[in-house]
């Protein structure tokens, strides 16, 4: 029997984890494998994931955080009672499909659930995939450790704490740079596994280009509305960046150049050891 580390490359920690903490197993076809047209925003943190889909809404999609054991689907089960994998994934396919489309935005390890719904490896071909991730994972990796303190993950959360631009750390910024890497790679291993060709969308295309952006998506997903309503407050994701960002980057940057410094005094120690 394949193991999920070496398929999907996930641990055992995050198999326990999801998406079984929430729901009972119950295998089965579930609503899901009739639905026509299917996709997934597959994201990182704090990627941008947020603004997209709520900028979507103008064309009718709705790609929410289905698989959030958290958010919307604890609510699910708060409101309808204990429900299985497959219970749950029919009342998905009968009730969230909008546009045309039922759509979901999804970290990686979010993958598990079309697993245990049946929906992967079999049913992924009928699946789209809008793969957004940023360039500068720098700035990825400093918004999710602010984040991280102040708890708040969109500007109309109420802040649990502050970060000062003394708070800054090269080792921590290092280390969620990295895992965010790390993260985008078994995005695109799966992509190539699986013979998937995702629309792939950069955050910082996406707010140069808005309107672009989103027509894509929504032609990509086969949205069923031609023209996206006008931009109004309803659409609007307050942007939480600020200077502190910019003071962090610069810094992170400094100090990875001079950790990059020793590179060649390191190799050519390396070179003269002998074996």
């Amino acid at each position: 029997m394949s193991a999920l580390h070496d398929v999907l490359r996930l641990s055992q920690p995050s198999v326990a984890e999801l998406p079984f903490r929430r729901l009972g197993y119950e295998p089965g076809p579930t609503g899901l494998a009739a639905l026509g047209k299917k996709a997934v925003l597959a994201c990182t943190s704090r990627s941008g994931s947020t603004l997209v889909c709520t900028s979507l809404r103008r064309y009718g999609l709705n790609f929410d955080d289905w698989f959030n054991a958290e958010g919307r689907l604890h609510g699910v089960v708060e409101e309808h009672g204990p429900m299985t994998t497959r219970g749950y994934a029919d009342h998905l396919a009968a009730n969230m499909p909008a546009a045309g489309v039922f759509g979901v935005k999804t970290g990686y390890a979010g993958l598990l659930y079309l697993v245990a719904f049946g929906e992967i490896p079999s049913g992924v071909e009928r699946w789209k995939f809008v793969f957004l991730r940023r360039r500068n994972l720098i700035r990825q990796a400093i918004s999710a450790q602010v984040a991280s303190v102040t708890r708040q993950w969109t500007a109309d959360w109420p802040r649990a704490g502050d970060v000062r631009v003394e708070d800054y750390s090269y080792a921590e910024l290092k280390r969620r740079f990295e895992a965010l890497a790390q993260q985008n790679a078994k995005w695109e291993r799966f992509f190539v596994l699986f013979g998937i060709e995702p629309l792939r969308v950069a955050y910082e295309d996406f707010l140069a280009d808005q309107d672009g952006c989103l027509a894509a998506i929504n032609a990509f997903v086969g949205g069923e509305r031609a023209a996206p309503e006008p931009m109004g407050d309803a659409f609007r994701v307050e942007p939480q960046s600020t200077e502190l960002n910019t003071i962090w980057e610069r810094r992170f940057r400094s100090d990875f150049m001079g950790e990059a410094d020793g590179l060649q005094a390191a190799l050519l120690r390396a070179a003269a050891t002998p074996e």
